[in-house]
């Protein structure tokens, strides 16, 4: 049992720290409230107070969790890097698509659009062919298209990808 001081300091502190606080407070949300009291030594204080275990907002982990999340992120190859590139052919009659793809054995769909949105031609519809300078050219005869600015949408279940060019004769 403790002396009759440190009961009567224990009294003290929280009959001090009851009555400061209770002048300042306020709810922060529906489940807890924050106390604001003096204290003439030590200066303006906050206290939180939870009222119960559930509550909504935002974790801050520990360095070796933010670091664990990372490398899981660095390490996922669900989004890995497919690319689309459009250029001229070196006679200058045709367009020409190169798809750089990860997996070759899905279904790629290539078609051109113009700038309105509008569908203006199906280039390919099938599984894709690799080769080795690039793993497969499709191509797109200029003489097809009018002069403007188009989009060549490249896609399949696992990706979308766009590439643009311009006719100008």
């Amino acid at each position: 049992m403790p002396s009759f001081r440190i009961q009567l300091f224990i009294i003290s502190i929280l009959l001090m720290f009851v009555t400061l606080a209770l002048k300042s407070f306020s709810q922060v949300n529906d489940n807890s409230y924050d106390y604001v009291f003096a204290h003439k030594f030590s200066g303006v204080h906050n206290a939180i107070f939870i009222l119960s275990q559930s509550y909504t907002g935002t974790e801050i982990a520990p360095a070796e969790k933010r670091k664990a999340a990372h490398k899981k992120v660095e390490d996922d190859t669900s989004n890995a890097k497919n690319s689309i590139s459009v250029r001229e052919s070196g006679d200058g009659e045709s367009i020409l698509v190169c798809l750089d793809l990860n997996d070759y054995d899905v279904k790629v769909e290539i078609i051109v659009y113009n700038m309105l949105g509008k569908k203006v031609m199906d280039v390919w519809n099938g599984k894709a062919i690799s080769n080795a300078s690039c793993p497969k050219e499709y191509e797109i005869p200029k003489t097809k298209l009018p002069d403007g600015l188009y989009l060549c949408v490249a896609q399949s279940e696992k990706f979308r990808m766009v590439g643009k060019f311009v006719i100008s004769r």
